[in-house]
């Protein structure tokens, strides 16, 4: 990160997926999981969050929000991605809070 992506304070995970192959072999899978993830969290959680949660903004609220709610209306998984997500963000970027909320 300080190497590529040292100045920038968002937008490093999208730095880093842009300097993939420089990246060394330990922080490589790390920053792919991370895309797949939130990929997947998009794809899949996208049209939930939107009614549920439209004003939460960041991984960490967005997880946050989906936790409150009941399993009949946002899918637990849509949570679960979205607290991943937060956690890999911290690690990939060095930032953010990885702590889980609780029920």
């Amino acid at each position: 990160i300080e190497r590529y992506c040292g100045e920038l304070r968002n937008g490093v995970p999208q730095c880093l997926r842009d300097r993939l192959n420089h990246l060394s072999n330990s922080c490589r899978p790390w920053v792919v999981k991370y895309d797949s993830e939130k990929k997947s969290a998009k794809a899949h959680c996208k049209q939930t969050i939107k009614k549920l949660c439209p004003h939460a903004e960041g991984w960490v609220q967005v997880g946050q929000c989906l936790y409150t709610h009941k399993p009949s209306e946002a899918p637990p998984i849509c949570a679960k991605l979205y607290i991943q997500l937060s956690r890999s963000r911290a690690v990939v970027t060095g930032s953010g809070d990885p702590r889980e909320p609780s029920r």
